[in-house]
């Protein structure tokens, strides 16, 4: 290793951040979550932990419910 360890609010971000530049490649969050599990041989749960505190949770897990909320309010617009 080089350099001093990294605290635990750096390591958190820097899992993320890996996850990130995964997705930017064009990988789906869980398939990143997946890959950087396999390579830092951290299990996938502590990763996705990661990066839902470091960057929220997924926007695929985020959309049905903004579905559901815009129907609740189309149906409340028409009454």
């Amino acid at each position: 290793m080089h350099g001093s360890p990294l605290t635990p609010q750096e390591a958190v971000a820097s899992l993320a951040r890996r996850v990130q530049r995964d997705e930017a490649q064009g990988s789906d969050r869980e398939q990143a979550i997946r890959r950087t599990s396999v390579e830092t041989g951290i299990q996938p749960e502590k990763v996705r932990w990661c990066v839902e505190t470091e960057f929220g949770p997924s926007p695929s897990c985020v959309r049905p419910a903004l579905r559901r909320r815009r129907g609740a309010l189309a149906i409340a617009a028409a009454l």
